[in-house]
This record gives C-alpha cells, structure tokens and sequence, in this order.
C-alpha cells in the first residue's frame, strides 16, 4: 500500500500532495505496526496465564524454575 499511495502522490507532480501522502504513510504505518504489537503482547501474556505460567520471570532453564522444585517433570 505505501508503494501505491507514494506512487500516485508522485503522479500529481505537487510537492504538497507528495509531503501530505508521505506523512499519512509513516503515520499509518506507526498505528498500524504499534496496534499489531500490542496485540501480540496481549496474546503472549493471556497465553501465558492460560496456561499458568510465569510471564514475568523468564528462567533459562526449566529445571531452575520454581515450578519443577518438587521433582516433578
């Protein structure tokens, strides 16, 4: 999409539709890839606590976590 409205706006040829467009596409792109984000994170985190994990505390060994002190595997 950002190619086609940088391709029309530089059809017209006027450097103030040009600027205009190009400061829409960066806005856009900054909303759109900042909402995706936020959505991923809301989706690990509810993944995490659907299946009672700690999402807080990232333990590079599953042997060191405190959930598999009891010899449980």
């Amino acid at each position: 999409m950002t190619g086609w409205w940088k391709f029309m706006a530089d059809r017209t040829g006027n450097h103030r539709i040009i600027a205009f467009a190009q400061r829409q596409v960066t806005l856009t792109d900054f909303v759109f890839t900042a909402g995706g984000v936020v959505l991923v994170a809301i989706g690990g985190i509810g993944n995490a606590m659907l299946h009672h994990m700690d999402y807080l505390h990232i333990n590079p060994s599953p042997r060191e976590s405190p959930r598999f002190s009891h010899g449980e595997v």
